[in-house]
């Protein structure tokens, strides 16, 4: 009920709250984007399904959040806080046949196609150096009309909200014309550069699926050659990213991210189908968390280091996240967007906190053998007050039969730097968790819960070169926090195995897996970073 800051014309003054569009005010994303680049050699952060927002979506007095709500802000707000690639559905409906009016669909009629339209073109009339593509995969499916009805509505409204005509539209990429290169000169050469866009006019790019554009004249002429068809520029790794349990507070597995087939503009989808009795429903908006989070940074440096390239789109639900989770999205792209290499990427994400479970473990990850590495001390002293390291007692190359022991070194004044006792974080294993790396004779390692000394029970450690550590099914490792600054690191998804000591080993103790026990000290761990650099923070900034 007090001041507030409000907009009168070109100024910007303190006035009584009145709830009025110009006392509203939206955080808005600077990405940062080098215009001089070409469009298919940028990573572009992508809204899936962005017309399903509660903010403007009509769902018939449905109360809560309806399963098919994957972002909870209107498409200007989005536009505004950094999305530049929005996914939606249009269609026609029963009733709706000639010269009808285009809905946005989804499970439900959503609204007008219009307003969609109309609070973009606002946006980019604010806006006038930003690019804007529009991915639609709607159909007339749901209706009594035909594909060829939705395709000429559609083309008429695109002209009603930029001007121009039907063939045309203002503002929309047409290839060939206005000096813009052929679809068979982009296949050939690449796209040309956003400046070279903007600069012919330029600021929407309208993809479709489902064999549009489909609409010809007499001569088999394209009637809207602007309507470019996604399949011929499109790969992507799977749609349907399945949650293997309900829970969304267990850290999910990374999702398939290899681009199929290999080549065109690479959509890389990152959101979850969620376990619904007995199908599957997407985008519930508890596990947004992970579909933002540091698992799309995770997922994303993956797909780089899988594919070879980087994605141009990453596509996500709840994109600046919901329920208290941080969004790291924009972030991602910046940082994507700046680097040369994978490697490069992965440097500029030394300072983001891995998070495991429903906690950040606060130590951050490595997407290879380099920095950052950690020694993890057994809380726990020996009678002597010796302190102990888990270490590997030896290791054969390459690994045959049972595993080497695992054991708790003690620690030394030369230990710290010994690569038996490094230890670093990588790729979320797949089943939840982390994967624990150690270096030892020169060559990578990752522990996982598998093969079974038969003297030993309880000892199921084993390694597996790095090279084959993404294939790995029973890596997973999970630090739970303690209250007193240490962790408990147990088997992922099960937390009633723990890595604890198991018998007397030489020098030390034995250390695999054993039954979980909370008042057990030598079943905590220490985390000491190794390295002598502050890490930087996750750059570049989200500004």
């Amino acid at each position: 009920t007090g001041n507030v800051l409000s907009s009168s014309g070109t100024k910007v003054i303190v006035e009584p709250w009145s709830g009025s569009d110009d006392q509203l005010w939206s955080h808005c994303v600077l990405l940062g984007i080098d215009r001089s680049k070409a469009y298919h050699t940028i990573t572009w952060p992508m809204a899936h399904d962005s017309h399903t927002d509660k903010e403007t979506s009509n769902y018939h007095g449905i109360p809560g959040h309806p399963s098919w709500e994957d972002q909870t802000q209107d498409v200007r707000r989005q536009l505004v806080g950094g999305i530049r690639v929005v996914r939606i559905s249009t269609g026609l409906y029963a009733g709706i046949t000639n010269g009808g009016t285009v809905r946005l669909v989804h499970t439900i009629v959503l609204k007008e196609f219009s307003d969609y339209l109309n609070r973009m073109r606002d946006f980019l009339d604010a806006h006038p150096q930003e690019l804007v593509t529009i991915y639609d995969e709607g159909d007339a499916g749901k209706s009594d009309g035909t594909n060829t009805q939705l395709e000429n509505d559609l083309a008429t409204q695109y002209a009603a909200t930029f001007g121009g005509d039907a063939s045309a539209p203002k503002r929309v990429f047409v290839p060939g014309q206005g000096g813009m290169p052929t679809l068979d000169e982009i296949k050939a050469n690449g796209w040309p550069t956003v400046q070279q866009m903007l600069d012919a006019g330029i600021q929407v790019i309208v993809f479709m699926k489902n064999d549009f554009p489909m609409v010809t004249d007499n001569n088999g002429v394209l009637k809207h050659p602007w309507i470019l068809p996604s399949p011929r520029f499109f790969t992507s790794n799977p749609y349907d990213n399945k949650m293997a349990v309900n829970d969304y507070k267990t850290r999910p597995a990374c999702v398939d991210v290899t681009a199929s087939p290999a080549t065109g503009l690479f959509k890389f989808n990152h959101f979850f189908y969620v376990p619904f009795g007995d199908k599957y429903e997407q985008s519930s908006r508890a596990y947004n968390i992970w579909t933002v989070g540091d698992l799309l940074v995770e997922d994303a440096l993956r797909a780089w280091v899988v594919n070879g390239f980087p994605p141009n789109f990453v596509n996500v639900d709840f994109y600046q996240g919901v329920e208290g989770a941080r969004s790291h999205l924009t972030t991602l792209v910046r940082a994507i967007n700046s680097s040369t290499s994978a490697a490069d990427l992965e440097q500029r994400l030394k300072g983001l906190y891995l998070q495991n479970t429903s906690v950040q473990i606060g130590y951050p990850y490595a997407a290879g053998a380099n920095q950052p590495r950690y020694q993890l001390v057994n809380a726990q002293a020996g009678p002597d007050g010796t302190r102990y390291a888990l270490s590997v007692s030896s290791i054969s190359f390459p690994p045959k039969g049972p595993p080497q022991m695992l054991a708790k070194a003690a620690l030394s004044p030369s230990n710290p730097t010994d690569p038996i006792q490094q230890w670093f974080l990588r790729f979320n294993a797949p089943g939840s968790g982390v994967q624990l790396h150690t270096m030892s004779e020169n060559r990578c390692f990752v522990l996982l819960q598998r093969w079974a000394q038969p003297f030993v029970p309880d000892f199921n450690l084993g390694y597996y070169l790095d090279k084959d550590c993404d294939a790995i099914g029973d890596a997973g490792w999970e630090f739970s926090p303690n209250s007193d600054g240490t962790y408990t690191l147990r088997k992922s998804g099960d937390s009633t195995r723990v890595l604890g000591p198991i018998r007397s080993f030489g020098p030390g103790e034995a250390v695999g897996m054993v039954a979980a026990n909370p008042k057990d000290r030598s079943q905590c761990w220490e985390v000491v970073t190794l390295n002598t650099v502050p890490y930087p923070g996750f750059l570049p900034a989200n500004r």
